[in-house]
């Protein structure tokens, strides 16, 4: 069952979640020192500044226009596990001309921040999860594992994940190399605002979940996203949740909208075009569903234990 409910963010994020000690400046245009301390100054690569984040108590990243791709590895031996981890008491917010003072100066959707899995830039425009321009991305453009609700995405739009493992050792059940692909989220309770995840894809010969996010034994809060054109394809069994797919979690959705999400694949296994609830209570408020398909619950299918 899912609960359609009024919900203020007030109860959920005090004021003082959402004072920083530090902020670091990222621009992909910046010809300065390069080391975050101001817009002149700015951090070229976003990976910098999240690396640099590390090292303080509370701080934010202010990002400008352009597009990032991640470059820390979970993998040392593979190139496609690069990912922007969030930690918490860091939030990320995008948007940003460059030169702003204030955070209610930037404009997210004037100043577009896309955080990239196409490490080569050579991805076809329709995410095809058989396009072989696709083969090279990263696994999962963002990652959340074990951080709090005081890890904060803002304003960015995530797109180009291909979550697929076609050759060699491929794992039978949920990973993040066929899950997940926009983001993955694992014991985790991130808040993310005003985000768009678009043409993220996964693909694989076992179950596979999550085109535009996967949930774990999480709580994440998403308000005011979209998720569109993201995919979900079960290669030789079933796939779910084209958009999100939460399993064992708390999902809260205020005011999201999914447009043109799919879960299909070889078979007629397949379900929750847009979102797919598995064992886990959800709860969406004024959320829109156009034209997401599946074989069982284009738009929201629910399973197992959960309201």
């Amino acid at each position: 069952r899912v609960a359609v409910v009024a919900l203020s963010l007030q109860s959920v994020l005090s004021p003082a979640m959402l004072q920083a000690d530090t902020i670091f400046y990222v621009d992909a245009a910046a010809d300065g020192a390069n080391n975050g301390s101001s817009w002149a100054d700015a951090f070229t690569d976003l990976q910098a500044a999240v690396a640099a984040s590390t090292a303080n108590a509370t701080c934010e990243i202010w990002v400008a226009a352009g597009t990032y791709r991640p470059s820390k590895l979970t993998d040392a031996h593979d190139p496609r596990s690069a990912t922007f981890q969030l930690c918490s008491e860091v939030a990320i917010y995008g948007g940003f001309l460059g030169g702003e003072g204030q955070l209610e100066a930037r404009n997210p959707d004037a100043n577009v921040v896309v955080l990239s899995g196409d490490l080569a830039g050579n991805d076809s425009p329709e995410p095809d999860p058989f396009d072989t321009t696709r083969f090279d991305n990263t696994y999962n453009v963002v990652t959340c594992i074990g951080e709090d609700r005081t890890a904060i995405l803002d304003g960015v739009t995530v797109s180009g994940g291909h979550a697929s493992l076609l050759t060699g050792d491929q794992p039978e059940g949920i990973s993040p190399l066929n899950s997940g692909a926009g983001m993955f989220i694992q014991s985790a309770s991130p808040t993310i605002r005003y985000c768009t995840f678009r043409g993220n894809s996964t693909r694989s010969c076992h179950p596979t979940q999550g085109g535009g996010m996967l949930c774990i034994g999480s709580n994440p809060l998403l308000e005011n996203c979209i998720f569109e054109n993201n995919k979900a394809y079960g290669e030789a069994t079933f796939s779910s949740g084209g958009g999100i797919c939460a399993i064992d979690s708390n999902l809260t959705l205020i005011d999201c909208e999914f447009t043109s999400n799919t879960a299909n694949g070889y078979d007629s296994e397949h379900w929750g075009g847009a979102v797919d609830i598995q064992d886990s209570n959800a709860t969406l408020t004024r959320c829109v569903f156009v034209d997401n398909l599946s074989h069982f619950g284009g738009a929201v299918f629910t399973i197992g234990i959960g309201s």
